[in-house]
């Protein structure tokens, strides 16, 4: 009893962030409910078609009924806990900042409250502190009938984590250390979070390049023994890269949180370009397998069919990548802005009078999400009144460090880019010096090149959708094969 409580409670500590209300809550129940009755039948009609049916590949129907029915009938549950796992990781990535912000000007110990009350007027929509801000707002409710401890603690769906902080860093209030406290939290937590930034890049690096050379050297060994021992296996291998593929995306890192894009674009625009890149990825997809229904190669051998899913991903990666290059350009506008505040500072000994709105024009089309952090920033230390030019220099060393961790994330991911580029002479090589030239043997070439753009877009860029690193290899790729 013991272990099935201990298995319920941290099940529920797990949902619990993903409950916004006690209306949502209730529904919660009926999703249980409904998963649990959906998977009760669905294995009991498997079993029924397993042992009274007499129809073919009955084994084979019962096992796929089964797992789908189990999955549909997840698909809330599954959906609920991602939402959670979503906002778990999206408070703790926050944390180190909102403290950081906080500590900068800690003079009384209680800045922390007074950001938590900054945010929740001045972040509307949670531009910045997209969990914080809503956080903000009920503890700054209930903080007006309960204490600010109480009211932390009564919140539920605030993971441990933040909870333990903000209950700490009260405590300290009330033992008259929470000034030091302050200062000292903030500097940790901002250099764990930088601490954190370099291995996300790393890992993500290393793992691109590792992708693309899985993806280079296997093809290659398939490619020499299917003429041993027959063109299946290429077409076997192909199936399982391209329902691999988006596993592996997912196990990609995605950029740090300080320094993911955050596109001033109007929203429809951008995510009509997402909904155009993966109708044009998946168009692609569709050219390189149609040929396995035909009797004859046509489709392979018409440069026509072949290119023109290829143009239309670089034509679309064109312009996403105008949104990237202004989002490279934001960071010089970063570096502006912080070097004009470090000198304002010096001279007024506060930030009141600074415009920091003519920097934030500066940025057209995407900006870091850093960018946004730093005019939040500033504007609540306009309120704090005086600054000593040493305490701001320290936020303006420790932001800059954080930026200048995106500059290497671009140089490091040039490493598995420059790797994909020579991946189409190399296939498309040893396809002419195996004399592997047939349709299966074309398709896991293709199908691999792809899925190393796939996953270098990832890196490079941060996401999939900019489908420039996709079209320029496979054009490439189509141009040189002996299959053209």
């Amino acid at each position: 009893m013991r272990i099935l409580d201990s298995i319920k409670r941290r099940y529920g500590d797990l949902l619990s962030p993903s409950i916004s209300s006690y209306r949502d809550y209730i529904s919660l129940k009926t999703e249980h409910r409904a998963a649990l009755l959906g998977s009760i039948v669905s294995i009991a009609i498997s079993i029924f078609i397993t042992y009274f049916s007499w129809i073919g590949y009955r084994f084979e129907l019962a096992f796929l009924l089964a797992v789908s029915g189990v999955l549909l009938s997840l698909y809330r549950v599954i959906t609920r806990v991602s939402r959670a796992l979503e906002r778990r990781k999206g408070f703790v990535e926050e944390l180190p900042f909102l403290v950081f912000m906080a500590s900068v000007t800690a003079k009384t110990g209680v800045e922390l409250i007074d950001a938590l009350k900054f945010i929740a007027v001045h972040d509307r929509g949670g531009r910045v502190f997209k969990y914080f801000s809503s956080l903000s707002k009920r503890v700054i409710n209930l903080s007006r009938y309960i204490s600010i401890y109480d009211a932390l603690e009564s919140i539920a769906g605030t993971p441990r984590i933040v909870r333990k902080a903000f209950l700490n860093y009260v405590a300290n209030i009330a033992q008259g250390t929470g000034i030091e406290a302050l200062r000292s939290m903030g500097a940790e937590m901002i250099r764990e979070s930088s601490r954190r930034i370099s291995r996300i890049i790393d890992i993500s690096s290393q793992g691109g390049l590792l992708a693309v050379m899985v993806m280079t050297t296997a093809p290659m060994l398939l490619l020499g023994i299917s003429s041993i021992i027959g063109s299946y296996i290429a077409l076997t291998a192909s199936i399982l890269i391209t329902m691999m593929t988006p596993l592996i995306i997912i196990a990609i890192p995605s950029i740090p949180y300080p320094l993911r894009p955050i596109p001033t674009i109007t929203s429809r625009i951008y995510i009509m370009l997402k909904v155009l890149a993966i109708l044009a990825l998946t168009g692609l997809y569709i050219v390189l397998f149609i040929p396995l229904l035909l009797p004859s190669q046509w489709l392979i051998r018409s440069s026509i069919t072949l290119f023109i899913p290829s143009l239309l991903l670089i034509a679309l990666g064109l312009v996403l990548t105008t949104v990237f290059i202004s989002y490279i350009r934001s960071v010089e506008v970063i570096k502006d802005l912080l070097g004009d505040a470090e000198r304002y500072v010096r001279v007024y000994r506060t930030l009141a009078g600074f415009e920091v709105d003519r920097y934030l024009k500066r940025a057209r089309l995407s900006t870091p999400w850093l960018m946004s952090y730093i005019d939040l920033s500033i504007r609540f230390l306009m309120e704090k009144g005086e600054i000593d030019p040493h305490v701001f220099n320290r936020f303006s060393d420790e932001i800059g460090d954080i930026l200048s961790k995106n500059v290497n994330r671009i140089l490091v991911s040039l490493i598995p880019l420059s790797a994909l580029l020579l991946q189409p002479i190399f296939l498309s090589q040893i396809m002419v010096m195996m004399h592997a030239e047939g349709l299966y043997t074309f398709l896991l070439s293709s199908v691999s090149i792809l899925a190393s753009s796939l996953i270098v877009s990832k890196v490079f860029f941060g996401e999939i959708y900019n489908t420039i690193i996709p079209g320029i290899t496979t054009a490439i790729f189509f141009l040189i094969s002996p299959l053209r």
